[in-house]
């Protein structure tokens, strides 16, 4: 399927599957998790109009993973990370701002295809009014 052809909604919830798996390769490679719970608890949403214009997408995951992200937890907070042996492993934001921003190119990609699209054919019809 092309891309303008692509529902806004499926190409969310593409991004998302992309996503996830980017977090599971980080998390992966920072050796986060012995259990592979965190890995397993991934789910995503996309919620769209009924014209498929993406309103929300909805990251699931188990909530100890933004402790292990930021570097706290088991009595270590926020503000004694540099006093403590807890090392922050950025599996989330590292991702996701990265992410974010892809997603932002695609939304103005496809958006700035649909505006194009309208011009031409406000253009084709003044040259065929001339």
């Amino acid at each position: 399927m092309s891309d303008d052809l692509k529902s806004e909604a499926v190409m969310a919830r593409e991004w998302a599957d992309i996503t996830i798996e980017r977090w599971m390769k980080r998390i992966s490679r920072l050796g986060i998790g012995r259990t592979g719970d965190l890995v397993r608890s991934f789910t995503s949403a996309v919620q769209a109009d009924s014209r498929g214009d993406v309103q929300k997408i909805t990251f699931t995951y188990l909530y100890y993973g933004m402790f292990v992200d930021m570097g706290v937890g088991r009595g270590t907070t926020y503000a004694q990370r540099g006093n403590s042996a807890r090392v922050a492993k950025p599996w989330y934001s590292s991702v996701v701002r990265r992410e974010v921003y892809k997603l932002g190119e695609l939304m103005i990609e496809r958006h700035g295809v649909s505006v194009l699209k309208s011009l031409r054919m406000v253009e084709q019809t003044i040259n065929m009014a001339l």
